[in-house]
């Protein structure tokens, strides 16, 4: 039952970081980036051409979204 509410909950969350970012935010957001080869909510787009290192491997930027890669993980778990 919780579960069906994760996406909406971790999307609010996630959107609310890139739009009002601050220090420990941008470091979580980081960590999921670079965790889960994700970037952004919902892709690379998400940062407006401002693509953060967290969301690289090299010079290859993650194309998944975080929100259905971290959303899928806790659905799991």
């Amino acid at each position: 039952v919780y579960k069906d509410k994760i996406d909406d909950e971790i999307n609010t969350l996630m959107t609310g970081a890139l739009e009002n970012p601050n220090e420990e935010i941008t470091a979580t957001m980081d960590k999921i980036q670079t965790s889960f080869h994700c970037c952004g909510v919902k892709g690379p787009d998400d940062y407006k051409g401002n693509v953060p290192a967290s969301c690289k491997e090299g010079q290859e930027v993650y194309v998944q979204g975080c929100l259905s890669v971290f959303s899928a993980f806790l659905k799991r778990n």
